[in-house]
């Protein structure tokens, strides 16, 4: 019997990828949770047979990445559903139906509502109908499962797939599917800022339940009903009638302390994919601070773009990216800009996330009293201005529109 088997020293060395708990031929690793609800892999060690296979398939701790020749894109979707549904530039919603509609599959996250609760994970999709499940942003980490196992007997089966998520998801793919190239795989990363636990998601998801006093059935990170930005909905049942209500970010714990970097894990603090490098054929994200680098884009200009309808970029990373937006190209408005530009104002193209400076006590609250303990103290942090949120979101719908369209014009 050989020693133990160690698949990380410490938590800043793992990223819970999954790619260990899907490779071991003995189903002795599972995903468990740590204290604050991250998940980590633990050893069964009496069923390992210390074949090792789990710390081969480890991209996270390996110096893997590499720099290439990039063509940088703003974009968005030509046909305005696409565009209207997506949180940005729709630009994956065009690659994902390209994909099914010749015979693919698409792997993303979902999230997808189980035993009156709400499971941030990733699932298979081969229909266009159920693209939604997979659409928009998620700011919280999804569970693999044995996703990648999936997607390996699909390529195998030689279907087509696109298989979307955070770098080090990607990252893990590939490192399951070891050396072998498969020419029917796609990858596709996002820009990340980190991820929050599932758990800590779901506390804070039961704290709005308790104020709705209702379940809520469904939750958009990212809403473009009032443009391009970040303000979420909650979708909940009360009374026999399924209702919509806006979240103000402002005034949300989760999403202050998600942009805050409070919350993340320890390894997003850490990040080595939060670079020029990518692992991915194509990475996308939302063209931030665009009227800074390219103002003759936008409408207003004269350029082609209404920026309150999202706008995406694009970094092409290999020639089967470069040969995927081609085959799209027709669905895209596409033009030409720089990596330096888009990481301007997209630090995680630069440089991991800061952990937030709160993060030590935010942890201690939550540990020794619950999610509660952590909005108390946030709404204390907060202080009057908490008040004049509220205000803002006390004003129906129709003033709220009526006061957008005045600023925007």
């Amino acid at each position: 019997m050989g020693s133990k088997v160690i698949l990380y020293e410490e938590e800043k060395n793992c990223c819970a990828c999954g790619a260990c708990e899907n490779v071991c031929p003995t189903k002795a690793i599972k995903m468990k949770k740590n204290t604050y609800g991250y998940m980590y892999p633990e050893v069964d060690e009496i069923l390992c047979v210390q074949c090792k296979r789990c710390k081969e398939v480890c991209s996270f701790q390996k110096n893997n990445l590499f720099e290439t020749t990039k063509e940088v894109y703003a974009a968005c979707a030509l046909d305005y559903d696409k565009l209207y549904e997506s949180s940005s530039g729709g630009v994956f919603t065009v690659l994902a139906n390209h994909i099914i509609n010749d015979n693919g599959c698409v792997y993303g996250c979902a999230l997808e509502f189980e035993n009156k609760s709400l499971v941030p994970k990733h699932i298979r999709i081969d229909n266009v109908n159920d693209l939604m499940k997979v659409k928009g942003s998620k700011y919280v980490q999804s569970k693999i499962g044995n996703v990648y196992k999936l997607v390996k007997e699909d390529l195998e089966n030689e279907r087509r797939v696109l298989f979307s998520g955070t770098p080090c998801q990607v990252d893990g793919l590939k490192g399951f599917l070891g050396m072998k190239n498969y020419p029917n795989l796609l990858t596709v990363d996002i820009i990340c800022h980190g991820v929050p636990s599932e758990q800590i998601f779901h506390d804070y998801v039961k704290l709005l339940e308790d104020k709705q006093n209702s379940n809520i059935i469904d939750f958009k990170f990212r809403d473009k009903k009032y443009g391009w930005g970040l303000q979420g909905t909650i979708t909940y049942k009360a009374k026999n009638k399924i209702r919509n209500k806006i979240l103000s970010t402002r005034v949300s714990s989760y999403y202050q302390l998600f942009m805050n970097g409070e919350i993340y894990r320890e390894s997003c603090y850490n990040c080595k994919y939060a670079c020029s490098a990518r692992v991915s054929d194509v990475t996308l994200g939302d063209y931030w601070g665009i009227q800074q680098v390219h103002p003759e884009y936008l409408y207003q200009n004269g350029g082609p773009y209404i920026g309150e309808k999202g706008i995406s970029c694009i970094i092409l990373n290999s020639a089967k990216g470069k040969a995927m937006i081609d085959d799209c190209k027709s669905q895209l408005l596409l033009k030409r800009s720089s990596f330096q530009n888009v990481a301007s104002n997209n630090g995680q193209l630069n440089r991991p996330s800061s952990e937030g400076k709160n993060r030590s006590h935010i942890l201690s609250l939550y540990k020794n009293g619950g999610y509660k303990e952590v909005e108390k103290w946030f709404n204390k942090h907060l202080g009057k201005k908490r008040y004049m949120y509220l205000i803002w979101d006390g004003l129906p719908n129709s003033v709220k529109m009526f006061i957008w369209k005045i600023r925007h014009i």
